[in-house]
């Protein structure tokens, strides 16, 4: 099936006139390969992510400069300040991390303090709203947060200049402990900026775009901390090391990003428009799927119409050596959702601590986690 074991051969020892159900035999199998795989997960937690690594420096560093000359920068590869030691050490509890494009939103995830870490999109803020959520953040009572800024999902060049003069991204800097990168054109711009002197060390998240779909692909990051993509099975999942690894929790996952503007082809083109807009379209059975353009990145997202939660997978997440799960809650932007928002914070946090949770009544996706990719 979809687990890591594959059978070489099979000895029977029955009598005559024996009848096993096939239900019966699946069953078995079931068990067998469920026993092999916690025994599998005990043994990854008790190695460390430090060993982990360092055996593969060198596989590693040859396939880093692979990338090498992607971006406007010379160079793309691991930074000394960030790997294994930042890292997510083994806790009990999952550790929350919260994404957020609108400071109205923000306020509501601050009154839970489980949530540590908040990531601000770029996609959904303008530098003021950003400012105003940092603000926000550094203020708020319930303990110390980190502050990560989400950068665009596309980054061309003249975006580049974009960032750095109306986001003022280097006076920025100073006040956000991280960043979650989403293109290797990304990557080359914050390689380049913190080769600045005096520049403070951000941590660094990549997000799932950037490929870590197996081990040999996350070597090629081995010092970045990364979003887990999607698309991967809990099977899969299983039989990775997935210690840096941040899972989204909640969200409604892009299922294209495109530069073809559909609000251009028709409407108008609303070049310089601040605000994102939204359109839908429906598929074949009816579903609508909300189309976000960013006029201000000029390109759009089409969105599953259903969002993922797995926020009732805990035992399972545990199994997969998952330490951190995040709640995206970018495409909530208005204060009419308040007591869905509360909901899904409460059920992350719910999960969090190790209790069960109950979706039933919520319509929402599993996404590929149980199924896989067809």
């Amino acid at each position: 099936g979809t687990t890591m074991f594959s059978c070489d051969t099979i000895f029977l020892t029955v009598g005559e006139n024996v009848f096993v159900p096939v239900g019966a035999l699946n069953q078995m199998r079931r068990e067998l390969v469920s026993s092999m795989e916690q025994a599998l997960t005990i043994r990854r937690s008790v190695v460390s992510v430090d060993s982990h690594t360092s055996t593969n420096c060198v596989e590693s560093a040859d396939l880093t400069a692979q990338v090498d000359h992607v971006g406007p920068t010379e160079h793309v590869g691991p930074c000394d300040h960030v790997g294994p030691c930042e890292q997510d050490e083994p806790t009990k509890h999952l550790r929350l991390s919260a994404q957020v494009g609108d400071p109205k939103i923000l306020s509501m995830v601050l009154k839970y303090p489980e949530y540590e870490r908040i990531y601000l999109d770029l996609d959904f803020m303008d530098e003021t709203k950003v400012r105003e959520s940092i603000s926000c953040i550094q203020q708020a009572k319930e303990g110390k947060r980190e502050i990560y800024l989400a950068l665009p999902h596309v980054l061309r060049w003249k975006d580049e200049k974009f960032l750095c003069s109306s986001y003022s991204l280097e006076t920025l800097w100073d006040s956000v402990d991280g960043l979650c990168l989403r293109n290797l054109e990304e990557l080359a711009l914050y390689q380049k900026l913190q080769k600045q002197e005096g520049k403070k060390k951000l941590s660094v998240v990549l997000d799932s775009n950037l490929y870590h779909m197996n081990d040999r692909a996350k070597r090629v990051f081995h010092n970045y901390p990364y979003t887990i993509d999607p698309e991967l099975s809990m099977g899969e999942l299983r039989s990775m090391n997935n210690a840096g690894g941040e899972v989204v929790l909640y969200g409604y996952q892009p299922m294209m990003i495109s530069t073809q503007c559909i609000m251009k082809n028709n409407l108008s083109c609303q070049k310089g428009k601040k605000e994102q807009s939204v359109l839908y379209l429906r598929d074949r059975k009816q579903k609508s799927m909300q189309v976000v353009n960013f006029c201000r990145w000029c390109y759009n997202i089409i969105y599953n119409f259903l969002p993922t939660d797995l926020c009732e997978c805990g035992e399972d997440l545990r199994s997969c050596g998952i330490l951190r799960g995040r709640v995206d809650l970018t495409l909530h932007q208005s204060m009419e959702h308040t007591k869905t928002i509360e909901e899904i914070l409460n059920r992350a946090v719910l999960l969090s601590q190790g209790k069960k949770v109950d979706v039933s009544g919520y319509e929402s996706t599993k996404g590929h986690f149980y199924r896989g990719v067809e």
